[in-house]
């Protein structure tokens, strides 16, 4: 459907105008922007907001009852989610934008959600593969009102929103209910071991009991 090159020509027969997403911006201006991203620290509203979405994420209808977040989760594609949820069935990611996020950031973390949502539909093939597929959800969440200009595109592109997040300002992140992905990595890895441990000492077992086997028969 999308890459049908004559759809103008139908509305223009239904007498209908193209859906306005606003002028984008030049490849400069893109330019200038990633140079503002870079070597710029994570900010104090930023991490706010993250360490609360991580921690009250039922509160904003996420529906991730039971599932501990993580911060910083990289994808295979060397993409790093602010906040990341991953149950058998659903894997839900969040992209925070804090209070002082401009209209242009907000814009970028709409592609941002296109591309990890793209992103991790793909990573599902390759690392589910004894169970059905997970469901992939992506949220945009912003601690200000959702720029009105940038409706139409939010719409076009599908991209589900969670606007005028506030953080209580006694709230502190609570550090038990939130993995790194360094300790998932290494969760991850003391599970693997053990059970190539109890794999192992199975076919051990198994071995000593031929062998006892073997030597009553002899014996016999």
């Amino acid at each position: 459907m999308f890459e049908w090159t004559r759809w103008r020509e139908v509305l223009s027969e239904l007498g209908l105008r193209p859906l306005e997403v606003g002028i984008p911006p030049t490849q400069e201006e893109l330019k200038n922007q990633e140079a503002s991203y870079q070597g710029r620290g994570e900010s104090e509203d930023h991490r706010g907001l993250k360490d609360y979405v991580a921690s009250n994420a039922v509160k904003l209808g996420l529906n991730t009852a039971g599932v501990r977040p993580v911060k910083e989760y990289i994808t295979l594609s060397g993409d790093r989610l602010d906040v990341f949820f991953e149950s058998p069935e659903t894997w839900t990611c969040v992209e925070v934008k804090g209070s002082r996020s401009s209209h242009d950031d907000v814009r970028r973390g709409i592609f941002q959600c296109v591309k990890y949502q793209s992103v991790l539909e793909a990573q599902r093939h390759y690392l589910v593969t004894d169970r059905k597929l997970p469901d992939v959800r992506v949220f945009l969440v912003l601690a200000n009102e959702f720029p009105g200009d940038l409706r139409a595109i939010r719409d076009l592109l599908d991209v589900k929103v969670i606007a005028r997040v506030a953080v209580p300002k006694h709230f502190e992140a609570g550090a038990a209910a939130v993995l790194s992905a360094n300790a998932v990595f290494v969760i991850r890895m003391i599970v693997h071991d053990y059970s190539l441990r109890a794999c192992c000492d199975q076919r051990t077992s198994i071995g000593l009991s031929k062998r006892t086997h073997c030597s009553n028969q002899k014996e016999r």
